[in-house]
């Protein structure tokens, strides 16, 4: 994927952790983009990231955000509540990451996109939540999982597909 990309788009991807890539090369950069990760992050990582990263950036360069958005109500997070426990470290609202952006930057801008409707098989819907959430989430053992995904499948039972809507926020960062 990542070589189509180079192809495609003319664009050099470097796979490195956020914090590998801000403290590495001092050479300048045109953007960057993040994908449903800088939510993760603590709010002082992030503040030396975007520090880094500001430095690093040619002018007019950007950083583009893609986080999941406050107004979200799809099924994904069927684990939480089957548990009754929130995930541990999620917590990062676009408003606090908006907050955090704007002490570096001059210019921070928001837009919610959605909400997109989606239809996923079942199964494929239930592969992609032992993936999300055996990758990312902190606190959930296997059988906890596999409880809610059986939890999820009884009340679901008879439904070969699932709907639900999607929303995310975009969030730009630029110094002009």
């Amino acid at each position: 994927m990542l070589s189509n990309a180079e192809n495609l788009l003319n664009v050099t991807p470097i796979c490195a952790t956020a914090l590998e890539f801000a403290r590495g090369s001092h050479a300048q950069i045109d953007g960057v983009f993040s994908c449903e990760a800088v939510h993760h992050f603590g709010k002082n990582d992030l503040r030396e990231i975007f520090g880094l990263l500001k430095e690093r950036l040619k002018k007019g360069g950007k950083i583009v955000i893609e986080k999941p958005s406050e107004k979200q109500n799809g099924v994904l997070p069927v684990i939480e509540i089957a548990r009754n426990r929130p995930v541990k470290g999620l917590g990062l609202s676009t408003s606090e990451l908006v907050a955090i952006l704007k002490e570096v930057f001059s210019e921070v801008q928001v837009e919610t996109l959605g909400p997109l409707k989606l239809t996923l098989e079942k199964a494929s819907l239930f592969r992609a939540i032992r993936l999300k959430y055996a990758s990312t989430l902190a606190g959930f053992s296997q059988r906890e999982i596999e409880d809610g995904i059986e939890q999820m499948n009884c009340e679901l039972r008879g439904e070969s597909d699932i709907e639900w809507s999607l929303t995310k926020d975009i969030v730009v960062a630029t110094d002009n």
